[in-house]
């Protein structure tokens, strides 16, 4: 083990588990608590930081009240669930600056909104775009060869 923190980082693998008991004693605090999932919050960000330095890229998820570096498997169903859920939140996001209401802003808080607004609204619409695009192509491999146009 590392002397300046009780999880022992080099040994870490994909598929581990991190015990409540562990992170209780590594961060002196109680399963239940707040500080507690501050703990996992932090060490989960750490345990990250700490395997990159080594070259190894992992994803660290929260189950119940444990810790699990992720297998490639594993990571590859969390990771795309997430990102679907980051999308839907930059929607909401985007609606509620679109609900905002101008006149009760300054002049230079207006143009900030305006600005938010215009490059949030660029982005989204980027997105939807590609993802037409990628539907259409996505589509087209799945036709028989005989009915794809030429």
């Amino acid at each position: 083990m590392t002397t300046y923190h009780p999880i022992d980082f080099d040994a870490l693998e994909k598929g581990d588990t991190i015990h409540p008991e562990t992170i209780e004693e590594a961060y002196s605090c109680e399963r239940g608590t707040p500080e507690y999932q501050l703990a996992l919050l932090r060490l989960r960000e750490r345990i990250e930081l700490e395997l990159k330095g080594r070259g190894l890229q992992v994803t660290v998820s929260s189950v119940k009240e444990s810790l699990k570096v992720l297998t490639d498997s594993e990571a590859l169903i969390y990771n795309d669930r997430a990102f679907r859920q980051g999308r839907r939140r930059l929607v909401r996001t985007h609606a509620r600056t679109c609900g905002i209401a101008a006149e009760m802003l300054s002049s230079q808080e207006q143009r900030s909104l305006e600005n938010s607004t215009l490059n949030q609204g660029r982005l989204l619409q980027a997105m939807r775009s590609e993802n037409r695009k990628l539907a259409a192509e996505r589509r087209a491999r799945e036709l028989p060869p005989s009915t794809q146009s030429e």
